[in-house]
Protein backbone atom coordinates (compact mmCIF):
# COMPACT_ATOMS: atom_id res chain seq x y z
CA UNK A 1 0.00 0.00 0.00
CA UNK A 2 2.86 2.37 0.92
CA UNK A 3 4.58 1.60 -2.34
CA UNK A 4 1.26 2.14 -4.16
CA UNK A 5 0.75 5.52 -2.47
CA UNK A 6 4.31 6.52 -3.24
CA UNK A 7 3.77 5.73 -6.90
CA UNK A 8 0.14 6.88 -7.31
CA UNK A 9 -0.41 9.32 -4.45
CA UNK A 10 0.32 12.45 -6.42
CA UNK A 11 -2.04 11.39 -9.18
CA UNK A 12 -4.77 10.53 -6.68
CA UNK A 13 -4.30 13.86 -4.89
CA UNK A 14 -4.40 15.77 -8.16
CA UNK A 15 -7.52 13.89 -9.24
CA UNK A 16 -9.17 14.60 -5.91
CA UNK A 17 -8.40 18.30 -6.23
CA UNK A 18 -9.85 18.34 -9.74
CA UNK A 19 -12.95 16.52 -8.50
CA UNK A 20 -13.41 19.03 -5.70
CA UNK A 21 -12.93 21.92 -8.14
CA UNK A 22 -15.38 20.34 -10.58
CA UNK A 23 -18.03 19.69 -7.93
CA UNK A 24 -17.75 23.02 -6.19
CA UNK A 25 -17.25 24.82 -9.52
CA UNK A 26 -20.47 23.29 -10.82
CA UNK A 27 -22.28 24.24 -7.66
CA UNK A 28 -20.93 27.77 -7.89
CA UNK A 29 -21.83 28.00 -11.57
CA UNK A 30 -25.37 26.85 -10.86
CA UNK A 31 -25.57 29.30 -7.99
CA UNK A 32 -24.38 32.19 -10.18
CA UNK A 33 -26.72 31.16 -12.99
CA UNK A 34 -29.57 31.05 -10.53
CA UNK A 35 -28.59 34.47 -9.22
CA UNK A 36 -28.59 35.82 -12.78
CA UNK A 37 -32.05 34.32 -13.33
CA UNK A 38 -33.23 35.83 -10.06
CA UNK A 39 -31.94 39.26 -11.03
CA UNK A 40 -33.42 38.94 -14.50
CA UNK A 41 -36.77 38.02 -12.97
CA UNK A 42 -36.50 40.92 -10.56
CA UNK A 43 -35.70 43.32 -13.41
CA UNK A 44 -38.61 41.89 -15.42
CA UNK A 45 -41.00 42.31 -12.52
CA UNK A 46 -39.70 45.82 -11.84
CA UNK A 47 -40.29 46.70 -15.51
CA UNK A 48 -43.82 45.32 -15.32
CA UNK A 49 -44.44 47.48 -12.28
CA UNK A 50 -43.03 50.54 -14.04
CA UNK A 51 -45.20 49.82 -17.10
CA UNK A 52 -48.26 49.37 -14.88
CA UNK A 53 -47.50 52.64 -13.11
CA UNK A 54 -47.06 54.44 -16.43
CA UNK A 55 -50.32 52.94 -17.72
CA UNK A 56 -52.25 54.01 -14.64
CA UNK A 57 -50.73 57.48 -14.83
CA UNK A 58 -51.91 57.73 -18.45
CA UNK A 59 -55.44 56.82 -17.35
CA UNK A 60 -55.39 59.50 -14.65
CA UNK A 61 -54.22 62.02 -17.26
CA UNK A 62 -57.34 61.31 -19.31
CA UNK A 63 -59.35 63.16 -16.66
CA UNK A 64 -58.89 66.86 -15.97
CA UNK A 65 -58.07 67.32 -12.24
CA UNK A 66 -57.42 63.58 -11.94
CA UNK A 67 -54.90 62.82 -9.17
CA UNK A 68 -55.24 59.14 -8.28
CA UNK A 69 -57.19 55.99 -9.07
CA UNK A 70 -58.35 52.73 -7.59
CA UNK A 71 -59.65 49.66 -9.36
CA UNK A 72 -63.19 48.46 -8.68
CA UNK A 73 -65.40 45.58 -9.76
CA UNK A 74 -67.99 46.69 -12.27
CA UNK A 75 -71.51 45.25 -12.19
CA UNK A 76 -71.01 44.37 -15.85
CA UNK A 77 -73.61 44.19 -18.63
CA UNK A 78 -75.07 41.45 -20.81
CA UNK A 79 -75.46 43.75 -23.82
CA UNK A 80 -74.47 42.17 -27.16
CA UNK A 81 -73.37 43.79 -30.42
CA UNK A 82 -73.03 42.74 -34.05
CA UNK A 83 -69.67 41.10 -34.74
CA UNK A 84 -67.87 42.51 -37.81
CA UNK A 85 -67.77 40.23 -40.87
CA UNK A 86 -70.13 37.80 -39.17
CA UNK A 87 -73.79 37.12 -38.53
CA UNK A 88 -72.95 36.46 -34.89
CA UNK A 89 -73.14 38.78 -31.90
CA UNK A 90 -70.41 39.35 -29.35
CA UNK A 91 -69.81 41.18 -26.10
CA UNK A 92 -66.78 43.45 -25.63
CA UNK A 93 -64.47 42.23 -22.89
CA UNK A 94 -64.14 44.36 -19.76
CA UNK A 95 -60.43 44.23 -18.91
CA UNK A 96 -60.30 46.70 -16.00
CA UNK A 97 -62.42 49.38 -14.37
CA UNK A 98 -61.11 52.30 -12.31
CA UNK A 99 -62.44 55.18 -10.24
CA UNK A 100 -60.54 58.44 -10.69
CA UNK A 101 -60.14 60.86 -7.77
CA UNK A 102 -59.11 64.50 -7.56
CA UNK A 103 -56.70 66.09 -5.03
CA UNK A 104 -59.43 66.17 -2.37
CA UNK A 105 -60.05 62.43 -2.87
CA UNK A 106 -63.48 62.98 -4.42
CA UNK A 107 -64.60 60.59 -7.18
CA UNK A 108 -64.74 62.54 -10.42
CA UNK A 109 -64.68 59.92 -13.19
CA UNK A 110 -64.76 56.27 -14.12
CA UNK A 111 -62.44 54.65 -16.67
CA UNK A 112 -63.31 51.38 -18.39
CA UNK A 113 -60.64 49.47 -20.31
CA UNK A 114 -62.45 47.37 -22.92
CA UNK A 115 -61.47 45.05 -25.74
CA UNK A 116 -63.64 45.04 -28.86
CA UNK A 117 -63.38 43.88 -32.47
CA UNK A 118 -62.56 46.05 -35.48
CA UNK A 119 -60.75 45.05 -38.65
CA UNK A 120 -59.11 42.48 -36.34
CA UNK A 121 -59.76 41.24 -32.83
CA UNK A 122 -58.00 42.69 -29.79
CA UNK A 123 -58.74 46.44 -30.05
CA UNK A 124 -58.16 47.51 -26.43
CA UNK A 125 -59.42 51.01 -25.58
CA UNK A 126 -59.85 53.02 -22.36
CA UNK A 127 -63.00 55.16 -22.01
CA UNK A 128 -63.10 57.94 -19.40
CA UNK A 129 -66.55 59.13 -18.23
CA UNK A 130 -67.24 62.17 -16.04
CA UNK A 131 -69.37 61.37 -12.99
CA UNK A 132 -70.43 64.99 -12.62
CA UNK A 133 -71.60 65.55 -16.19
CA UNK A 134 -72.41 62.00 -17.40
CA UNK A 135 -70.25 62.64 -20.45
CA UNK A 136 -67.61 60.63 -22.22
CA UNK A 137 -64.56 62.87 -21.86
CA UNK A 138 -61.72 60.97 -23.54
CA UNK A 139 -60.56 57.70 -25.11
CA UNK A 140 -57.12 56.15 -25.16
CA UNK A 141 -55.87 53.32 -27.36
CA UNK A 142 -54.14 50.75 -25.17
CA UNK A 143 -53.26 48.19 -27.85
CA UNK A 144 -54.60 46.81 -31.13
CA UNK A 145 -53.94 44.43 -34.01
CA UNK A 146 -55.35 46.63 -36.76
CA UNK A 147 -53.63 46.93 -40.15
CA UNK A 148 -50.86 49.56 -40.11
CA UNK A 149 -48.44 48.17 -42.70
CA UNK A 150 -48.83 51.12 -45.05
CA UNK A 151 -49.13 54.84 -44.47
CA UNK A 152 -52.78 55.95 -44.31
CA UNK A 153 -54.00 52.35 -44.49
CA UNK A 154 -57.07 51.34 -42.46
CA UNK A 155 -56.37 52.11 -38.79
CA UNK A 156 -53.90 54.88 -39.71
CA UNK A 157 -56.78 56.84 -41.18
CA UNK A 158 -58.20 57.42 -37.70
CA UNK A 159 -56.92 60.95 -37.17
CA UNK A 160 -57.34 63.70 -34.56
CA UNK A 161 -60.70 64.65 -36.04
CA UNK A 162 -61.97 61.11 -35.49
CA UNK A 163 -60.73 60.92 -31.89
CA UNK A 164 -62.11 64.40 -31.22
CA UNK A 165 -65.62 62.94 -31.46
CA UNK A 166 -65.10 61.23 -28.09
CA UNK A 167 -64.23 64.39 -26.18
CA UNK A 168 -66.97 65.77 -23.94
CA UNK A 169 -69.58 63.59 -25.67
CA UNK A 170 -73.06 63.70 -24.14
CA UNK A 171 -74.30 60.20 -23.28
CA UNK A 172 -77.83 61.34 -22.44
CA UNK A 173 -79.03 61.16 -26.06
CA UNK A 174 -80.81 58.67 -28.32
CA UNK A 175 -78.37 59.08 -31.22
CA UNK A 176 -75.23 58.07 -29.33
CA UNK A 177 -72.95 57.42 -32.30
CA UNK A 178 -69.85 58.61 -34.13
CA UNK A 179 -68.96 59.25 -37.76
CA UNK A 180 -66.92 56.41 -39.24
CA UNK A 181 -63.78 57.14 -41.25
CA UNK A 182 -63.84 56.12 -44.91
CA UNK A 183 -61.71 53.02 -45.58
CA UNK A 184 -61.45 52.42 -41.83
CA UNK A 185 -65.07 51.49 -41.16
CA UNK A 186 -64.35 48.37 -39.10
CA UNK A 187 -61.66 50.07 -37.06
CA UNK A 188 -64.12 52.91 -36.42
CA UNK A 189 -66.75 50.36 -35.40
CA UNK A 190 -64.45 48.93 -32.71
CA UNK A 191 -64.38 52.33 -31.02
CA UNK A 192 -68.13 52.92 -31.34
CA UNK A 193 -69.05 49.47 -30.02
CA UNK A 194 -66.75 49.96 -27.05
CA UNK A 195 -68.25 53.40 -26.49
CA UNK A 196 -71.77 51.94 -26.35
CA UNK A 197 -70.69 49.15 -24.02
CA UNK A 198 -68.89 51.62 -21.72
CA UNK A 199 -72.15 53.56 -21.42
CA UNK A 200 -74.01 50.36 -20.54
CA UNK A 201 -71.45 49.58 -17.83
CA UNK A 202 -71.63 53.15 -16.53
CA UNK A 203 -75.42 52.95 -16.26
CA UNK A 204 -75.17 49.68 -14.31
CA UNK A 205 -72.48 51.05 -11.98
CA UNK A 206 -74.12 54.44 -11.26
CA UNK A 207 -77.58 56.01 -11.15
CA UNK A 208 -77.29 57.12 -14.79
CA UNK A 209 -80.24 56.08 -16.97
CA UNK A 210 -79.81 55.57 -20.70
CA UNK A 211 -82.43 57.39 -22.74
CA UNK A 212 -84.86 54.86 -24.19
CA UNK A 213 -88.01 54.88 -26.26
CA UNK A 214 -90.35 52.28 -27.68
CA UNK A 215 -89.06 51.55 -31.16
CA UNK A 216 -88.61 48.26 -32.97
CA UNK A 217 -87.21 47.76 -36.46
CA UNK A 218 -89.40 44.92 -37.69
CA UNK A 219 -87.63 44.54 -41.02
CA UNK A 220 -85.14 46.26 -43.30
CA UNK A 221 -84.99 45.79 -47.07
CA UNK A 222 -83.51 47.34 -50.16
CA UNK A 223 -85.98 49.47 -52.10
CA UNK A 224 -87.27 47.31 -54.96
CA UNK A 225 -89.57 50.00 -56.39
CA UNK A 226 -87.64 51.17 -59.44
CA UNK A 227 -89.72 54.38 -59.61
CA UNK A 228 -88.41 55.52 -56.22
CA UNK A 229 -85.09 53.69 -55.93
CA UNK A 230 -83.12 56.86 -56.74
CA UNK A 231 -84.89 58.65 -53.89
CA UNK A 232 -84.01 56.15 -51.19
CA UNK A 233 -82.07 52.84 -51.10
CA UNK A 234 -83.68 51.27 -48.03
CA UNK A 235 -87.08 50.93 -46.49
CA UNK A 236 -87.93 49.68 -43.02
CA UNK A 237 -91.05 48.50 -41.24
CA UNK A 238 -91.11 50.00 -37.74
CA UNK A 239 -93.28 49.77 -34.63
CA UNK A 240 -93.09 52.67 -32.18
CA UNK A 241 -94.60 54.40 -29.12
CA UNK A 242 -96.55 52.81 -26.29
CA UNK A 243 -99.62 52.18 -28.45
CA UNK A 244 -97.63 50.24 -31.09
CA UNK A 245 -98.00 52.58 -34.05
CA UNK A 246 -96.60 51.19 -37.30
CA UNK A 247 -95.08 52.69 -40.41
CA UNK A 248 -93.03 51.89 -43.48
CA UNK A 249 -90.28 54.50 -43.77
CA UNK A 250 -87.76 55.43 -46.45
CA UNK A 251 -84.09 55.51 -45.36
CA UNK A 252 -80.86 56.72 -46.93
CA UNK A 253 -77.67 54.65 -47.15
CA UNK A 254 -76.81 55.53 -43.52
CA UNK A 255 -80.33 54.54 -42.37
CA UNK A 256 -81.38 58.14 -41.75
CA UNK A 257 -85.13 58.77 -42.06
CA UNK A 258 -86.21 60.46 -45.31
CA UNK A 259 -89.97 60.08 -45.43
CA UNK A 260 -92.97 57.96 -44.42
CA UNK A 261 -94.10 55.61 -47.19
CA UNK A 262 -97.17 54.37 -45.35
CA UNK A 263 -98.59 54.32 -41.84
CA UNK A 264 -98.25 56.98 -39.15
CA UNK A 265 -95.43 59.49 -39.32
CA UNK A 266 -93.18 59.08 -36.26
CA UNK A 267 -92.19 61.89 -33.92
CA UNK A 268 -88.83 63.63 -34.29
CA UNK A 269 -87.50 61.68 -31.30
CA UNK A 270 -88.27 58.40 -33.03
CA UNK A 271 -86.89 59.72 -36.34
CA UNK A 272 -83.59 60.64 -34.66
CA UNK A 273 -83.34 57.18 -33.14
CA UNK A 274 -84.03 55.14 -36.30
CA UNK A 275 -80.41 54.92 -37.62
CA UNK A 276 -79.16 53.82 -34.22
CA UNK A 277 -81.88 51.21 -33.77
CA UNK A 278 -81.43 49.87 -37.31
CA UNK A 279 -77.70 49.43 -36.69
CA UNK A 280 -78.32 47.70 -33.36
CA UNK A 281 -81.29 45.52 -34.29
CA UNK A 282 -80.56 44.51 -37.88
CA UNK A 283 -77.57 42.34 -38.77
CA UNK A 284 -78.26 42.31 -42.53
CA UNK A 285 -75.20 42.73 -44.75
CA UNK A 286 -75.64 46.12 -46.44
CA UNK A 287 -72.25 46.30 -48.15
CA UNK A 288 -73.88 46.40 -51.61
CA UNK A 289 -75.11 49.91 -52.47
CA UNK A 290 -77.92 50.96 -54.80
CA UNK A 291 -76.17 53.63 -56.83
CA UNK A 292 -78.58 54.74 -59.58
CA UNK A 293 -81.43 53.59 -61.81
CA UNK A 294 -81.54 54.83 -65.40
CA UNK A 295 -85.18 54.35 -66.43
CA UNK A 296 -84.54 55.09 -70.11
CA UNK A 297 -81.91 52.34 -70.33
CA UNK A 298 -83.65 50.15 -67.71
CA UNK A 299 -80.26 49.84 -66.00
CA UNK A 300 -79.75 49.66 -62.26
CA UNK A 301 -76.18 50.32 -61.10
CA UNK A 302 -74.98 48.82 -57.82
CA UNK A 303 -71.58 49.12 -56.13
CA UNK A 304 -69.53 47.15 -53.62
CA UNK A 305 -66.14 47.84 -52.08
CA UNK A 306 -63.42 45.46 -53.21
CA UNK A 307 -59.73 45.37 -52.36
CA UNK A 308 -58.63 48.56 -54.12
CA UNK A 309 -61.87 50.51 -54.38
CA UNK A 310 -65.44 50.37 -55.62
CA UNK A 311 -66.65 47.79 -58.14
CA UNK A 312 -69.68 49.00 -60.14
CA UNK A 313 -72.05 46.50 -61.76
CA UNK A 314 -74.96 47.21 -64.13
CA UNK A 315 -78.21 45.23 -63.99
CA UNK A 316 -80.35 45.28 -67.13
CA UNK A 317 -84.00 45.13 -66.01
CA UNK A 318 -86.55 43.40 -68.26
CA UNK A 319 -89.45 45.16 -70.03
CA UNK A 320 -91.98 44.27 -67.34
CA UNK A 321 -89.62 45.58 -64.60
CA UNK A 322 -89.99 42.41 -62.55
CA UNK A 323 -86.74 40.60 -63.40
CA UNK A 324 -83.11 40.97 -64.46
CA UNK A 325 -82.16 40.19 -68.06
CA UNK A 326 -78.40 40.32 -67.67
CA UNK A 327 -75.52 41.65 -65.59
CA UNK A 328 -72.39 43.44 -66.78
CA UNK A 329 -69.32 45.02 -65.20
CA UNK A 330 -69.40 48.81 -65.36
CA UNK A 331 -66.07 49.65 -63.70
CA UNK A 332 -63.47 48.25 -61.31
CA UNK A 333 -60.22 49.43 -59.74
CA UNK A 334 -59.19 45.98 -58.55
CA UNK A 335 -55.61 44.78 -58.95
CA UNK A 336 -54.61 41.18 -58.25
CA UNK A 337 -52.22 38.53 -59.58
CA UNK A 338 -54.76 36.93 -61.89
CA UNK A 339 -54.30 37.47 -65.65
CA UNK A 340 -56.32 39.98 -67.61
CA UNK A 341 -58.05 41.98 -64.87
CA UNK A 342 -60.96 42.30 -64.33
CA UNK A 343 -61.06 38.54 -64.87
CA UNK A 344 -62.43 37.71 -61.43
CA UNK A 345 -65.30 40.18 -61.70
CA UNK A 346 -66.25 38.95 -65.18
CA UNK A 347 -65.92 35.28 -64.16
CA UNK A 348 -68.51 35.81 -61.42
CA UNK A 349 -70.79 37.76 -63.74
CA UNK A 350 -70.51 35.20 -66.55
CA UNK A 351 -71.34 32.37 -64.14
CA UNK A 352 -74.46 34.22 -63.01
CA UNK A 353 -75.55 35.14 -66.56
CA UNK A 354 -75.03 31.56 -67.73
CA UNK A 355 -76.22 29.47 -64.79
CA UNK A 356 -77.61 31.90 -62.24
CA UNK A 357 -75.07 30.65 -59.68
CA UNK A 358 -72.40 32.15 -57.45
CA UNK A 359 -68.86 31.21 -58.49
CA UNK A 360 -66.43 29.78 -55.92
CA UNK A 361 -63.73 32.06 -54.52
CA UNK A 362 -60.82 32.63 -56.93
CA UNK A 363 -57.40 31.93 -55.41
CA UNK A 364 -55.16 34.99 -55.12
CA UNK A 365 -58.09 37.40 -55.19
CA UNK A 366 -59.99 36.59 -52.02
CA UNK A 367 -61.19 40.11 -51.25
CA UNK A 368 -62.38 40.69 -54.81
CA UNK A 369 -64.02 37.26 -54.89
CA UNK A 370 -65.84 37.89 -51.61
CA UNK A 371 -67.06 41.25 -52.89
CA UNK A 372 -68.35 39.75 -56.13
CA UNK A 373 -69.98 36.83 -54.28
CA UNK A 374 -71.91 39.39 -52.22
CA UNK A 375 -72.95 41.18 -55.42
CA UNK A 376 -74.27 38.00 -57.06
CA UNK A 377 -76.07 36.91 -53.89
CA UNK A 378 -77.58 40.40 -53.64
CA UNK A 379 -78.74 40.22 -57.28
CA UNK A 380 -80.42 36.86 -56.68
CA UNK A 381 -82.29 38.28 -53.69
CA UNK A 382 -83.18 41.54 -55.43
CA UNK A 383 -84.62 39.76 -58.46
CA UNK A 384 -86.98 37.96 -56.09
CA UNK A 385 -88.01 41.33 -54.64
CA UNK A 386 -88.63 42.72 -58.13
CA UNK A 387 -90.91 39.78 -58.81
CA UNK A 388 -92.98 40.49 -55.74
CA UNK A 389 -91.19 37.94 -53.58
CA UNK A 390 -91.69 35.05 -56.02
Amino acid sequence: MKEFLNKKGLIILFSAVLLIIFVFGGMYSRYMTNQIDVHEQERYEEELIRNEERFKASLINMVEDGASLTSFESNGSDKMYAKPRSDDDYQPTLIESYKIYDNTNDEIAIVYVLESIGNAEGVRIAYAISLERDRLIDVQVVSHNETVTEENEYYNRLDDQFFGQFENKDMDVIDYSIDAVADATLSSLAFETGMHYARELYANDTDFEIVTLVLAIDSLAYNSNLQTVNDYPFQANITFDQDDKTAVVALDSDFNYLSTISGQTPSQTVIDAIPVYVSEQISMDTSVNLDNYDSSARTLTITVRGFAGLIAVDLLINDSLDGIESVSLKSSNESYPSPNPPKVENDFINEYNTNGDVLDTVGGATVTSNAMAKVIQWIQTYETLLNGGN
